[in-house]
């Protein structure tokens, strides 16, 4: 551990988070009403209103206080008056989806704000009825309100759920795991934050020259970032130390990477020009080996935006009035400790909580799980430590001693993707070219389930696994797929149903990728039986050419500007007699959540007189599942073809069969189409008979 490294205590913690009491001294000297701003001491801290709140027997969103005010006024009472209830609320919020909840942006937003108790000893906010977060009701010794709300009480806890003494202990232990690298000091990042006096954090300029360890931060940003390194301020934030407040997020990882004792830590919003292209361009193209040489990922599992933090046990307790039923009494303190969801006993069980994991629906933050060699991941109450060896192991505090148990880690094979280590020559690595492609498919299925707030971002947010897994393959990386397995990785499809109210989703709205490609829509994939079944195929279109242009040359797995795929297969209009057509739409019926009389949600049929139709009318054709809206139109008759890229004969017993696309015939240009459906067919009559064709895919 370096020697420059001083850990600390939680305190500096609130020199750096978002809102809350910068000095709690300070604060026990001030009048109580002084705490809050002259709404809330007319509102819920009025002598009716918290009274009211604190009443007994309070258990849902009818009872307690309630009132009504806007996100706007709670920011104003925040900036103008330093409102101690008004952040508390606040962050409330920032501990919400923002499918629940706007985000800071839009501050015009009313908010419902309900404010009651259970049993007096903990308090509960509700967000427009809903249950934001619970706190624990205490006294500190000395304070008036003693008598009546009691002295502080650590129930079940035995301090903070985070155990960084068993994280380094994990990390120390790691470099004796069979697939995992020495904690070897590597070459930093461009930029990092310098953790080493944490109640002053400072951005480190490195030109990559220097050698350190250095964590990095996973996390959600949940909206644009309030503070971020900028051509403006870059000189600021490195010669006098960035400017604070920071997100609690951020706030959080100086604070975890300190207690590790590690000295520098990576996070994009502080360490990437956010505003200058080329920076951002520069410091992407080396993504994949910032996250691969860290010494530790710090992955905030939980968290929805970077306000939110993932520490909330570590932060000293909020301070507000207490008004005491004798109104006749001076106001008083009361003191809030904020209560993290997490199991507890009963009945010989535990009951589980439900907690959520936004991080894991994020697209951006898929690379950075997979590159990191060690990760340390918070979830209130939980942590886990994992590496590429093992998966993920509990090493919480316990919270009620020896009761629960956590399970051994169990192995993985993260590590096939990544060069042996050096210092094992005697370790085995010896992966098979499928077993790699299986890998993709599985990493490329967990992607397309993710979002990306920047729709041009799809390829950008994979580069760096793609171009790890070019290098393992030996294979070229096209527009999303591979060269030498491109006739069947071109046999994606969209797994219904896609978007909201399970209608199909639009392309977006500039270009992003060929429609050929699985990146040219949005929405889970399903790729599984895109592959060769265990027969061998009578018939092969041909792959004549396949090119892709990268919008920056210097980042080619990048976003791109075009693309084009040349194939020579055998294609026929969709209506045998070459007219145009319209599909009509057919809706799965619905029981529970799952949909019966067909596997999908909707399903589309051509007109009669369509080449799809098999020879046999026991087995009618079932339909296609469009990849979007293209080809949904039914305003206009439309002209569809259908494209055969591969055919076989009896396979396990269940017939004849054909991988092919449904695709539409560009206006104006010639052989030129665009796809917008796969289609699993039987023998077609037309097939055997039918010459091949030179088209292009676009």
């Amino acid at each position: 551990m370096s020697p420059v490294i001083q850990r600390v205590s939680t305190s500096f913690l609130n020199q750096l988070r978002l809102g809350g009491q910068s000095d709690q001294s300070t604060s026990k000297a001030r009048d109580p009403l002084a705490l809050i701003c002259s709404a809330c001491r007319t509102g819920p801290f009025s002598y009716e209103g918290f009274r009211q709140a604190v009443a007994e027997s309070h258990y849902d969103e009818t009872t307690g206080y309630c009132y009504t005010t806007t996100w706007a006024a709670i920011s104003q009472s925040i900036n103008n008056e330093a409102c101690s209830w008004c952040t508390i609320v606040r962050r409330a919020r920032d501990g919400l989806t923002s499918e629940r909840f706007p985000p800071g942006g839009q501050e015009a937003v009313e908010v419902r704000v309900q404010v009651a108790t259970v049993f007096r000893k903990a308090i509960s906010i509700y967000l427009d009825g809903y249950k934001a977060v619970e706190y624990t009701i205490y006294a500190k010794p000395g304070d008036n309100a003693v008598k009546e709300i009691g002295e502080e009480v650590k129930m079940f806890s035995k301090g903070p759920y985070a155990d960084y003494e068993k994280a380094v202990e994990c990390i120390n232990k790691c470099k004796d795991h069979e697939h995992c690298s020495e904690n070897e000091e590597t070459y930093l990042p461009t930029r990092v934050i310098d953790c080493s006096n944490p109640s002053k954090p400072r951005l480190v300029q490195t030109n990559r020259q220097v050698r350190g360890h250095y964590c990095n931060l996973s996390y959600v940003w949940g909206g644009d970032q309030h503070q971020k390194t900028t051509l403006s301020n870059i000189d600021t934030y490195t010669n006098e130390g960035i400017t604070l407040p920071i997100p609690q997020t951020i706030a959080d990882a100086i604070f975890v990477t300190n207690k590790l004792g590690i000295k520098y830590l990576w996070v994009d919003a502080l360490c990437i020009i956010q505003d200058s292209t080329e920076d951002k361009n520069k410091e992407l193209g080396i993504m994949s080996s910032i996250y691969a040489n860290a010494y530790l990922t710090i992955s905030a599992l939980s968290s929805f935006r970077a306000d939110q933090g993932f520490l909330p046990d570590e932060r000293a307790p909020d301070v507000l009035p207490f008004i005491f039923a004798d109104s006749a009494k001076p106001v008083g303190r009361m003191h809030l400790e904020v209560i993290i969801p997490r199991q507890t006993p009963g009945l010989g069980k535990y009951e589980t909580v439900v907690m959520h994991r936004p991080l894991d629906k994020r697209g951006w933050c898929m690379q950075e799980s997979i590159l990191s060699p060690r990760r340390l991941i918070f979830q209130p109450p939980h942590i886990y430590y994992k590496c590429r060896t093992f998966g993920e192991m509990e090493i919480s505090r316990p919270m009620f001693g020896d009761l629960h148990q956590p399970q051994a880690p169990s192995a993985v094979n993260d590590y096939i993707i990544f060069p042996p280590p050096n210092r094992k020559p005697e370790a085995t690595f010896d992966v098979s070219d499928e077993e790699l492609r299986e890998q993709w498919r599985g990493m490329l299925l967990n992607y397309s389930e993710r979002s990306i707030t920047v729709p041009s971002d799809k390829f950008v947010a994979l580069a760096s696994i793609a171009e790890l897994f070019q290098s393992s393959l030996k294979d070229q990386y096209v527009a999303g797929l591979w060269n030498r397995t491109l006739l069947y990785d071109l046999l994606w499809k969209v797994w219904p149903p896609m978007g909201p109210d399970e209608q199909h989703l639009p392309r977006p709205a500039g270009y992003r990728a060929p429609t050929w490609s699985w990146a040219s829509v949005d929405g889970k994939l399903d790729i599984w039986y895109s592959y060769p079944p265990p027969s061998a195929a009578c018939y092969e279109a041909d792959i004549l050419a396949c090119s892709a242009t990268p919008k920056v040359s210097t980042l080619p797995f990048g976003e791109i500007t075009a693309a084009t795929l040349t194939l020579r297969a055998k294609i026929h209009p969709l209506m045998r007699d070459g007219s145009k057509c319209t599909f009509t739409e057919h809706r799965g019926t619905r029981s529970g959540t799952r949909f019966v009389n067909n596997s999908s949600a909707s399903w589309w049929s051509p007109p009669p007189g369509n080449c799809l139709e098999p020879p046999s009318p026991k087995d009618p054709f079932r339909g296609v599942v469009f990849d979007c809206q293209e080809g949904t139109e039914t305003g206009r008759p439309m002209d569809f073809y259908v494209i055969i890229l591969r055919a076989g004969r009896k396979w396990q017993n269940q017939g004849d069969w054909m991988h092919g696309l449904l695709v539409l015939r560009v206006d104006g240009e010639v052989e030129q189409y665009r796809r917008v459906a796969r289609l699993d067919l039987e023998y077609l009559d037309w097939f055997d008979d039918k010459p091949l064709q030179i088209v292009a895919l676009i």
